[in-house]
């Protein structure tokens, strides 16, 4: 079996030769991961959309130079996390775009399978706790994400926001330890489950 290196190597190479058609498999195995970290990052839905476009872009134009020093998904996260920091600089967007956590919120509720009101229960917890996270400094939430939600190691991490480990590390433990605090102060802990 095709190791995933040597699958996008293959990919790639074909690619650059002129199999452009071939780009929307990358384009389909990182779309999660790179709306994902937009996601966490930026919050207004329509914003969202054209930066995870403008992102692909990036990925097509730089192909060539993309040496396969790390893998093909840390490499495109890299691009994402550096597109949504540099959109949140020039734009310093709102917080939340309610109609599509609302939205999101009722398609889950279809596809889970769970009674109503425990659905909501978890909702409520879920977005309590996305509301809190959100006003921990960027790169705290950004690493807390990538850690927990996207289950990536310290290294790809560090790669991605181009910092050391030990502050990747650093950036976990302050971020979880800003986020307990502000939870506990701000709800009864049977209301967060903890």
């Amino acid at each position: 079996m095709i190791d995933e290196r040597e699958k996008y190597r293959t990919i790639i190479g074909r690619i650059l030769q002129g199999e452009t058609q071939l780009f929307l498999i990358i384009v389909d195995d990182h779309k999660k991961l790179v709306s994902r970290m937009v996601w966490k990052m930026v919050y207004k839905s329509a914003e969202r959309e054209d930066i995870c476009q403008d992102i692909f872009l990036k990925v097509y134009k730089n192909l060539a130079k993309f040496k396969f020093e790390c893998k093909l998904s840390t490499w495109i996260a890299q691009i994402a996390y550096n597109s949504s920091l540099n959109f949140i600089d020039k734009k310093r967007v709102d917080l939340y775009d309610d109609f599509h956590t609302t939205h999101a919120g009722i398609q889950s509720l279809n596809d889970s399978g769970k009674d109503a009101s425990q659905f909501i229960e978890e909702e409520d917890t879920s977005r309590r706790l996305q509301l809190e996270m959100d006003k921990l400094p960027v790169n705290f939430r950004t690493a807390l994400a990538l850690f927990h939600l996207e289950e990536m190691k310290y290294e790809e991490i560090s790669e991605i926001m181009g910092l050391p480990i030990g502050t990747v590390k650093s950036h976990i433990f302050r971020g979880r330890k800003i986020l307990k605090e502000i939870l506990e102060k701000k709800y009864k802990r049977e209301e967060l489950w903890l």
